[in-house]
């Protein structure tokens, strides 16, 4: 949950007829067909090992299971409770049961504040809920991350922020992308922040469609086509649905017909020149968009090149360049290159 945050109370699920249903809401939502469908057959073997009954088909995780913590401990200790199953899947599986909640408890209010968990629909947890009290958990979640913290957040910026930017003489950058509550462009606005400028993640309203444009970005802001949490540009282009990639190869590249699927050279140099010569004070490229404008620095599997998975909370950074320091210096040719797109876009002096 976000900290800090004003969170739902108690009266608030009382008042829309849902107090009663509290603990199903908050505890892991454990069913006889979710435990078919994560474990298959052997699904009983699984349920003596870490579930008591709990009514009718209903289940609850054994007492000291209540984090994925004590489950990997378990699982890494005692090995995979179904023969066929390999130790990560059923980690895997019983994770996601122990996560299949749609309130969260505040930690000194368990009884009394709430917190919604993001994206709380994908859950199973949600979706096997009447459909009356899904459009009331939606309104309340509609509220809690885009209505009632917007003054609250906008107050504790304006009182943490300051400090910061005056401690030190460097441009700040605030990453204002995925979930922004309405306050935070007016404050980067207020604070003379530079915002974050990803083409493919284009913040709502910034993009009549799928991506942004960098030639109507701001000037106080930072652009880039990819960044370490995500595929480059040519994996990027190589993973995008057909229909994606066409609207970008028609409206954003304005190239007729249909695209490659593959990337190639040219279209990576399209969009590096695209970001050179938007109106963003900075544009900054990883490294392997500019290795994928030439064929002999290219990777010839993009997929690799992604330097973080964050799905992956095991997943450790050790992305390493394929092209040494030295290969680059005697490629005079590649450096001239980058050299001449930067001087014509004007990105050779100050800002």
């Amino acid at each position: 949950r976000f900290r800090p945050s004003l969170p739902i109370h108690r009266d608030e699920l009382r008042n829309v007829g849902m107090e009663h249903q509290i603990d199903r809401l908050c505890s892991p939502y454990v069913k006889k067909h979710l435990l078919e469908r994560f474990f298959g057959h052997d699904w009983m073997r699984v349920k003596n090992r870490f579930f008591d009954d709990d009514g009718y088909e209903t289940f609850k995780f054994k007492q000291g299971l209540c984090s994925e913590v004590e489950i990997e401990k378990i699982v890494e200790r005692e090995g995979s409770t179904v023969g066929y199953k390999s130790k990560e899947e059923m980690i895997y599986g019983l994770k996601l049961l122990i996560n299949n909640v749609v309130l969260l408890r505040d930690d000194d209010r368990p009884h009394e504040a709430f917190y919604p968990r993001i994206e709380m629909w994908k859950t199973t947890s949600f979706q096997e809920l009447p459909g009356d009290m899904q459009n009331k958990l939606r309104n309340l979640y509609q509220s809690y991350f885009y209505g009632r913290q917007d003054q609250y957040w906008a107050d504790a910026a304006m009182l943490k922020l300051p400090p910061l930017l005056d401690a030190s003489r460097m441009m700040v950058c605030g990453e204002d992308l995925g979930m922004i509550p309405a306050c935070v462009k007016g404050v980067l606005e207020q604070l003379v922040i530079m915002g974050l400028k990803i083409q493919r993640m284009p913040a709502p309203g910034e993009s009549q469609g799928k991506f942004g444009n960098p030639d109507k970005y701001p000037y106080l802001s930072v652009c880039t086509p990819s960044c370490h949490d995500m595929s480059t540009v040519a994996g990027w282009w190589e993973e995008m649905p057909a229909h994606l990639r066409k609207e970008f190869w028609n409206v954003l590249l304005q190239r007729p017909g249909d695209p490659p699927h593959k990337f190639s050279t040219e279209i990576i140099t399209m969009i590096v020149e695209q970001h050179m010569w938007s109106p963003s004070i900075w544009a900054v490229f990883p490294i392997q968009d500019f290795l994928a404008m030439d064929n002999h620095f290219a990777s010839p599997n993009p997929r690799s090149d992604q330097i973080n998975w964050p799905p992956n909370p095991q997943h450790y950074w050790r992305w390493r360049s394929r092209i040494s320091l030295q290969q680059l210096m005697q490629r005079e040719d590649f450096s001239s290159r980058i050299r001449q797109l930067v001087e014509k876009s004007g990105r050779l002096g100050g800002y």
